[in-house]
């Protein structure tokens, strides 16, 4: 009952535990300890008002609508004259109220963000959910969270050419020139230019090779020269220095590979065990690499990629699909 309620919160604390007669002798109680001011009329309103809510509570009394609204009135009064005879709160009371309203206030603002942020996680995961029904859960997180090789694969890719003879083909990123040191002794016999991205260290690793070497002239004829160079033996040097550099657990397989502007090559590729960034420790990876010779040049293409990576066989076949040598017009060489 709104006036129980009332009395409850500005007057006497138990009233709405108390019974009626135990509530008007305490009210009565206040107003001869000079602590509420209350009138004779006021009591005996509040105790013929609360009275009649008992019966209808408890005796199932149904009051017809004249006496509700009559009721209704002396509530409203009442309320003004228990309002009137309230003691002015002190500063105390004063601050406590304000503090009081102020941490309600927070509470509603924690419940909005609460509620902002509920709503907001909410349509996150279904979008998360129809969309990795749609595309795959994997390919959705890597959108979300980001992944290297799906960046690689969906940027802006490079056509270019590098070297001379020039190796012309198209990468996720330019390549950048690379320091080579000739073994001792090899210095006036052979001219190695390089170009690549990341390391084998990394998840994905590419490295194009041109290197020419100084064989004299009038040595044989040119199927001499070409059997001098041997690209498997090449090959086996390119994998012996990985050995050197940790790579473990080479496997190797060889095929004849053809370029698209016909360009006869060896393809050895096959998996290893690559270091990985963290001293100590090994990634499973697969390689490939591409390998060409002409007069006394040899060129290569070497691609490195870790075996768990679900993007990186669509960007080697890209890579690979775009490799050409010795095109009928020349193009400056590409030297970043």
């Amino acid at each position: 009952m709104v006036i129980r309620k009332y009395l409850d919160e500005k007057v006497y604390d138990r009233s709405l535990e108390s019974t009626t007669e135990e509530l008007i002798s305490r009210l009565q109680l206040l107003k001869e300890g000079n602590q509420f001011n209350f009138s004779k009329e006021t009591l005996n309103n509040l105790e013929t008002i609360l009275k009649r809510a008992d019966l209808v509570k408890f005796a199932k009394s149904a009051p017809d609508a004249a006496l509700i609204e009559m009721d209704r009135a002396t509530i409203e009064k009442e309320i003004d004259s228990v309002k009137a005879v309230l003691p002015e709160p002190t500063e105390e009371e004063k601050l406590l109220d304000q503090q009081y309203k102020e941490e309600q206030e927070r509470k509603k603002k924690r419940k909005k963000v609460i509620l902002t942020v509920a709503i907001s996680l909410f349509l996150l995961i279904a979008t998360f959910v129809g969309f990795g029904i749609k595309y795959g859960f994997g390919y959705v997180k890597d959108t979300v969270i980001g992944h290297e090789s799906k960046e690689l694969l969906e940027g802006e890719w490079v056509e270019s050419a590098y070297g001379f003879p020039p190796i012309y083909i198209e990468t996720p990123k330019v390549l950048k020139r690379q320091e080579t040191e000739l073994p001792e002794g090899f210095e006036d016999k052979a001219e190695i230019t390089m170009f690549g991205y990341g390391s084998l260290i990394e998840r994905f690793y590419m490295v194009t090779g041109t290197t020419v070497l100084d064989i004299p002239k009038g040595q044989g004829d040119d199927s001499d020269q070409q059997k001098a160079i041997n690209l498997n033996t090449v090959v086996e040097g390119s994998l012996s220095n990985w050995e050197q550099k940790g790579v473990r657990n080479i496997i190797t397989k060889n095929e004849q590979f053809i370029t698209p502007n016909a360009a006869e090559g060896l393809k050895t590729f096959g998996t290893a065990e690559f270091p990985g960034l963290k001293p100590g420790t090994y990634e499973g990876g697969e390689y490939i690499i591409l390998s060409f010779t002409s007069e006394n040049v040899v060129q290569q293409i070497v691609i490195v990629w870790r075996s768990d990576d679900n993007y990186a066989s669509d960007i080697v076949d890209r890579i690979v699909d775009s490799i050409e040598l010795n095109p009928d017009e020349p193009v400056e060489e590409e030297e970043e």
